[in-house]
């Protein structure tokens, strides 16, 4: 007889935050519920965001407690260790083309809204001194204006970048430039890969609700979207739950733990 021992598959679910896991700085109280039973069923729960660790104590501190793996940070730049207080996994930008970048978008559609994400801090490009930028490391660029004008940088971007970053809307009037290998579902592989690595046999859950999202749920085993999803989230999705003002993300973890997905 083998002796040959057989691990439980455990289950691993990223949870977008805005527009998913909370509206505005709400978090719908189910979904605090929800989480505590999955991780107390032997499961693992994490966020995958735009954002970066620093703002999860500005919007909900109460959110950095319930995670019990690591985070997918700034739409895939980096894998964030809020146990160890450590970032994990690190795609940044070349600061040098980035920097040249935004310069080419200034002179063909002005100036708007830019913060960059750096390391240690952030920057906001028309406000503040541009001196020793060039020396920090870059994690992402944002730029905030009406949905059809990013929409044309966008693809103005895409058009002259050759695959030298990634670009994606992560709201109606929000555009994010990243590391060309950034992405939510690039980093859910690299965190599966990981979780892994230790012998953990999992399967992997993830739920978005927009454009930035769609590579995490297409990467993801089962996905699913709340109701106030994007339509190309939501035919990317294999179920769409209610609004995530109704605790979407509860009502997903509710039917994985009945086994209904």
């Amino acid at each position: 007889m083998s002796n040959t021992r057989t691990e439980p598959v455990r289950r691993l679910l990223l949870s977008d935050i805005d527009g998913t896991f909370i509206y505005g700085n709400q978090v719908p109280p189910d979904n605090y519920r929800a989480v505590r039973e999955f991780e107390a069923a032997g499961n693992f729960f994490s966020f995958a965001t735009g954002r970066d660790e620093r703002e999860i104590h500005i919007i909900e501190p109460a959110m950095r407690e319930i995670m019990n793996a690591p985070a997918v940070m700034c739409n895939g730049a980096y894998l964030y260790d809020f146990q160890a207080e450590e970032r994990l996994e690190a795609l940044t930008l070349d600061p040098v083309y980035a920097y040249d970048l935004l310069h080419k978008i200034e002179a063909k559609f002005g100036r708007t809204y830019t913060r960059l994400t750096f390391q240690d801090r952030w920057h906001h490009y028309y406000d503040e001194p541009d001196d020793g930028i060039l020396d920090q490391t870059w994690l992402k660029i944002i730029i905030g204006g009406k949905s059809d004008y990013l929409d044309a940088i966008r693809d103005y971007v895409r058009a002259i970048a050759d695959g030298r970053v990634f670009c994606c809307k992560s709201g109606p009037e929000l555009l994010e430039i990243l590391n060309p290998s950034a992405s939510k579902g690039e980093m859910l592989r690299r965190l599966r890969r990981r979780l892994e690595a230790r012998g953990i046999a999992l399967k992997v859950y993830a739920i978005g609700d927009f454009e930035n999202d769609i590579s995490m749920l297409q990467q993801a085993d089962v996905s699913a979207c709340p109701a106030n999803a994007a339509a190309a989230v939501k035919a990317a999705a294999d179920y769409e739950m209610g609004d995530c003002r109704e605790g979407a993300v509860a009502q997903f973890i509710d039917r994985i733990l009945q086994g209904d997905i």
